[in-house]
């Protein structure tokens, strides 16, 4: 397929039962619309203690374009089953624009409670 947020030019050629006609010349420049970006890569996450996780991640390996964010969700483990994702008892964003730091720190948490953390990109798209 395409790649999103690319220019693109296109010949056209009409073909019948006596042959392909030359092509015509290039169009005008096309450019796609930007796609959300993939997920982020390589999501580790510690306790730093009863009631925080550090969390780090690396950029997706494709952004469309410039990632504006990361949009950290986060849900007691005990929430979750196999079959269905529970809803986020928190989501933080994460400006990437003002930073090139791929972390950061979720505090206030239920003390000795396991949760699970989900990283997604957003760009102008997107997530």
């Amino acid at each position: 397929g395409l790649k999103g947020n690319t220019e693109y030019f296109f010949r056209v050629a009409a073909r019948n039962a006596i042959g392909t006609s030359p092509k015509s010349p290039n169009s005008k420049p096309v450019t796609t619309e930007v796609g959300a970006p993939s997920y982020p890569a390589s999501v580790f996450a510690t306790a730093l203690g009863a009631s925080s996780i550090f969390v780090k991640w690396t950029s997706p390996s494709v952004s469309n374009g410039v990632v504006q964010a990361y949009e950290i969700s986060y849900v007691p483990a005990a929430n979750q089953s196999a079959t269905s994702i529970a809803t986020p008892i928190q989501v933080k964003l994460f400006n990437a624009t003002s930073t090139k730091e791929e972390n950061d720190t979720i505090s206030g948490l239920f003390s000795f409670v396991d949760y699970v953390v989900r990283v997604r990109a957003t760009n102008s798209k997107g997530n």
